[in-house]
């Protein structure tokens, strides 16, 4: 027995060391794209994020202000529902708002950290990033939040909760649930920014806060954003509680299941694009701002 956890510590060590290894990043790396070969932050790169951010806005805005919606003939009670202060205040109710939230904050914080970093290159003095670690850690963490639950909504709206009856495939649909995580996928390739395992950690919190406001939604008694239904969404009716307790279990493991895969993706990405920077021959895990610093210590030796 002493033995095989001996073994299992061991092994856990070696995981740690891996991950470690493969996820090491200066806060410069989150300035730029992962392919470019020389240091510093682009321009190009600069309008990509500003780009990234536009388009989750417009979609954020499409979504509350149902911009492209239509809704099936079928579904009578969403087009005779009054478009109420209620109505749009309703709109945080549902999780793929929440998710569109989190696409929107993290897009705007990965646009403010490449221009902080593309205007400090430009400025003669150096200036320190000190002020800017709680910022630039903040949007890594969002960075991994945003993919990870976008992708999950994306999912499981299409496998488990679309119906051809009362979801019409409009532009809002496909912006909540296409587009938008469309555009975090092509992030996850381009961006230098981690997609650290342990991050994974918050869209489970996320998704057990959210789990715990659908109970108090059902205690309370409230209706839907079409006050026709006492739950959110037809999975969260806790007048079956345990149907509900198995669909979250369920969820948890998908989650896990949808960041592991993810983490491969990332680090398949950062190998190949470390190889196509360096060169098969001399491949390494530097970025370009580790291999910049590199040559400076050299040259002060």
């Amino acid at each position: 027995m002493t033995t095989f956890f001996g073994s299992c510590a061991r092994s856990a060590r070696d995981f740690a060391k891996f991950i470690e290894k493969y996820e090491e990043y200066s806060e410069a790396d989150t300035g730029q794209s992962c392919w470019q070969k020389n240091p510093g932050v682009s321009m190009i790169y600069l309008i990509y994020r500003w780009i990234q951010f536009i388009f989750h806005t417009a979609f954020a805005f499409m979504s509350i202000f149902e911009l492209g919606r239509w809704y099936a003939p079928e579904y009578t009670v969403a087009l005779t529902c009054i478009k109420s202060t209620k109505y749009y205040a309703k709109w945080l109710l549902y999780l793929t708002h929440w998710g569109l939230l989190v696409n929107l904050v993290q897009a705007f914080l990965a646009a403010w950290v490449v221009q902080k970093a593309y205007a400090a290159q430009k400025r003669v003095t150096s200036e320190s990033t000190e002020g800017y670690k709680p910022l630039i850690n903040a949007y890594c963490k969002l960075f991994v939040t945003a993919i990870h639950l976008s992708t999950y909504i994306t999912l499981g709206f299409w496998l488990m909760v679309y119906e051809p009856q009362t979801c019409s495939v409009d532009l809002v649909t496909l912006s909540e649930h296409g587009f938008g995580t469309l555009l975090l996928l092509v992030d996850l390739v381009v961006a230098g920014t981690p997609y650290k395992l342990i991050y994974g950690l918050y869209s489970i919190i996320l998704s057990f806060i959210y789990i715990c406001l659908t109970f108090v939604h059902f205690l309370f008694g409230a209706l839907d954003r079409f006050d026709d239904k006492t739950y959110i969404y037809e999975k969260c009716d806790w007048n079956y509680p345990v149907a509900v307790i198995f669909y979250y279990i369920i969820s948890v493991v998908l989650l896990a299941s949808f960041h592991l895969t993810l983490w491969s993706i990332y680090l398949v990405r950062r190998r190949v694009s470390v190889l196509i920077r360096n060169g098969v021959e001399g491949g390494t895990h530097n970025s370009p701002s580790q291999r910049q610093s590199t040559h400076q210590n050299i040259q002060a030796q």
